[in-house]
């Protein structure tokens, strides 16, 4: 016993000695366009900063109708919004992936980290009724074809063709969703709020089939589309809910049939998925 009571009090300075979270208000950013700024509920939020957590840990095994934990096994860390327990994705010593609870309203609240009791500063964070942003690699937004394949520049859409794009930030669902749920169904956004979609300046609203969730991931969204039958190539694409638009500089690879593959060759199926 007076070995073990030497051995934890010699550990106790270094406890005392590690450093708290740090971060800034500026560090909390939109998973999708990397900005900071004004965020919706259920929306995917990475937030940068220096001694978040003791370890790497992400989120599995949680099936369609579960829900995200609010705390990962070893990490010893959580995050609150406005007091409320934010879903968490994946937590490391740098990084920690959250979801905006989803049943919060629009509004400012304090944002703050907690490791194993050291508290992190509370820094403020705005809450609008939806902050769509477009997820993208290098500029080309991350679409998938009816089939699931990725459209790339490699492998662009046609005119015509049915692609999914994909976000994060466009607010809450009718039904409505609760914090951390992954939803087993599609799930729409309310016919009140006003989506419009822009596909290279011009309102492609009327060919969109599907806007809201998508089933099988917490705080992932998609828009279904039917592209115009007029030529394009590599239109920008700006998703507006509401008041709010996703950030400019997004395009989608598009392609003449001539450059690409006959379209007969391509499925056509419409899916939520």
């Amino acid at each position: 016993m007076r070995v073990l009571c030497s051995v934890l009090a010699a550990a106790l300075p270094l406890a005392a000695a590690a450093a708290a979270p740090f971060y800034t208000a500026e560090s909390v950013a939109h998973a999708a366009n990397h900005r900071a700024g004004p965020l919706a509920p259920n929306t995917i939020v990475s937030l940068y900063g220096t001694d978040l957590s003791w370890g790497t840990a992400a989120a599995s095994g949680i099936q369609p109708g579960g829900r995200l934990p609010t705390a990962l096994p070893n990490a010893g860390v959580h995050v609150t919004v406005g007091g409320t327990f934010a879903p968490l994705y994946y937590v490391s010593p740098r990084q920690v992936n959250f979801l905006a609870p989803a049943m919060l309203k629009p509004g400012t609240y304090d944002l703050e980290l907690v490791r194993d009791g050291q508290r992190g500063p509370k820094v403020r964070i705005e809450l609008a009724e939806s902050a769509p942003g477009l997820f993208h690699t290098g500029g080309w937004a991350l679409a998938t074809r009816a089939s699931g394949a990725l459209v790339t520049p490699s492998d662009p859409a046609v005119p015509g063709e049915v692609v999914v794009l994909y976000g994060t930030g466009f607010g809450q669902t009718s039904p409505p969703l609760t914090d951390g749920l992954i939803p087993r169904t599609a799930a729409w956004l309310p016919q009140g709020v006003g989506v419009r979609l822009e596909v290279g300046g011009l309102d492609a609203s009327h060919r969109v089939f599907y806007a809201g969730v998508t089933p099988g991931f917490a705080g992932l969204y998609q828009i279904n589309l039917l592209l115009p039958d007029e030529p394009l190539e590599d239109p920008e694409i700006v998703l507006k809910i509401g008041s709010n638009e996703s950030p400019q500089g997004v395009r989608l690879p598009v392609r003449s049939r001539d450059w690409a593959q006959p379209m007969a060759n391509r499925p056509r199926l419409l899916s939520c998925r």
